[in-house]
């Protein structure tokens, strides 16, 4: 009898280790919960395809732009917690707009089972290269100029290119209006038509626009110069210490996903992000690779709450 007690906890564990050895067992969806390109695109199509070529099974990617990635999040949430459908999406869908969107329902660090950090950068702010603007100092000075006739566009309300563009207006006491294009590329595309002017988007997915002469970058908002563009000064040299600045990825499963699976899954995506290649890649990017795992994706999105609830408020902006 003793030995067979003994024995009780192991047998427990056998339908758990059953699943996380079995898994995967089908093809898995990754959930992008914004329009495809822009900075998200890079790294998770890396992701998926090491995750594809080291559990054997196709790990492909949907988009499912809406709301500022609440649509996608929600289809998650709601998701069997098979390890068949998982979320890679950024801190605007899971720490900001559940913030300011009271249609978002959920809380990223209660209705999800994080998985890992993926990546992260700071903001690039570009303007159309069109405008006789060459500095933060000229994009003010101009923007005062003109109250109201500068618009900015962002990915939509409630992302941190909103907040982070938001708040900068109040800091510097200029007027610009927010339109949202439905995703980072087609608000640098709207800049270069002239139906927009200014954008907070990252590096990666600007820069290469900036080297065609058909947006002009003035100014990064990470701690550090960026490495991709080092003659580019940070907003806090300029007397811009702090606004929301940092924008970073996660991959999220649905809750309850059992723990062998999240213990496997986790790992693999710790090898992907530790691996000299795609830390090369995404560094020549302008990206810093994430790390970490379940545990530090809450603490951040714990950590960030009192800050954009703070950035809210100096962009006047309410829960709608």
């Amino acid at each position: 009898m003793r030995l067979a007690r003994r024995a009780l906890p192991a047998l427990l564990l056998l339908p758990g280790l059953a699943r996380a050895s079995a898994w995967p067992d089908k093809p898995v969806r990754i959930v992008i919960p914004f329009a495809p390109g822009g900075p998200n695109e890079p790294l998770n199509r890396i992701l998926a395809e090491w995750l594809t070529r080291r559990l054997g099974q196709p790990f492909v990617i949907e988009n499912r732009p809406g709301a500022t990635g609440t649509v996608g999040a929600q289809q998650v949430m709601r998701a069997a917690p098979d390890g068949a459908t998982l979320l890679y999406s950024a801190n605007t869908g899971m720490v900001v707009a559940p913030l300011l969107l009271k249609s978002a329902g959920y809380d990223a660090a209660r209705d999800f089972t994080p998985v890992a950090v993926a990546q992260s950068y700071g903001l690039y702010i570009v303007v159309g290269a069109q405008l006789p603007i060459r500095s933060l100092d000229e994009l003010i000075a101009y923007a005062k100029a003109r109250p109201g006739q500068l618009n900015y566009t962002t990915p939509g309300t409630g992302s941190v290119g909103h907040l982070a563009t938001a708040s900068f207006c109040r800091l510097a006491g200029i007027e610009m209006q927010h339109v949202s294009f439905g995703g980072t590329t087609a608000g640098l595309l709207a800049i270069i038509r002239g139906d927009a002017h200014v954008a907070f988007d990252s590096v990666g997915n600007a820069q290469a626009l900036v080297e065609e002469g058909k947006l002009r970058g003035i100014a990064v908002t990470s701690a550090e110069r960026n490495p991709r563009v080092p003659g580019i000064p940070t907003a806090s040299e300029l007397g811009f210490p702090w606004f929301p600045s940092e924008v970073w990825m996660g991959l999220y499963a649905p809750p309850g996903l059992p723990e062998p699976i999240l213990r496997k899954l986790s790992a693999e995506v710790e090898a992907c992000l530790a691996d000299n290649d795609v830390r090369g890649r995404l560094q020549g990017l302008g990206f810093t690779p994430g790390g970490g795992g379940p545990g530090e994706v809450t603490r951040r999105i714990l950590q960030e709450r009192p800050g954009w609830v703070a950035a809210m408020e100096l962009a006047g902006l309410r829960q709608e």
